[in-house]
């Protein structure tokens, strides 16, 4: 984890709790994303990701691991759907995600008839829908 996480290499190479107890507590991620994540750095890929996309790209960047990170980011993209890609947006936005974001409203603007109609549309905060419609 140390080799893979500049976050996790901080904590085991100071004295921090989790050196001193070897052995790290994430109680921000059900236990599933966090076997995820200890599955990536063994293998390189995650099996049965279906549905948790976000959350692995989430623990991705709260842990700075950029192998997983881009490959989570994929598996947003190549999961994006008309009902997820608001949701998506908001994380992409969260993180300042450039590249992300960019892929994001190149699906959302020529799909904004089908994307309007759902729930995350409507939940969406006003100034990110003007930034929508701002090149439409």
């Amino acid at each position: 984890m140390c080799a893979r996480s500049p976050v996790f290499k901080a904590m085991f190479a100071s004295n921090m709790k989790e050196a001193i107890e070897n052995r790290v507590r994430i109680p921000d991620f059900k236990a599933e994303i966090v076997e995820k994540m200890i599955e990536f750095c063994e293998t390189d890929k995650v099996k049965n990701s279906k549905k948790i996309e976000t959350d692995l790209y989430t623990i991705a960047q709260k842990y700075q691991m950029n192998s997983f990170i881009k490959y989570s980011l994929q598996l947003l993209i190549d999961t994006m759907s008309f009902e997820n890609a608001c949701e998506r947006l908001l994380v992409g936005l969260k993180y300042s995600d450039k590249e992300f974001c960019t892929r994001l409203y190149a699906f959302i603007r020529p799909n904004l008839q089908h994307i309007a109609a759902t729930a995350g549309f409507d939940s969406m905060d006003k100034e990110i829908v003007i930034d929508i419609l701002k090149t439409f």
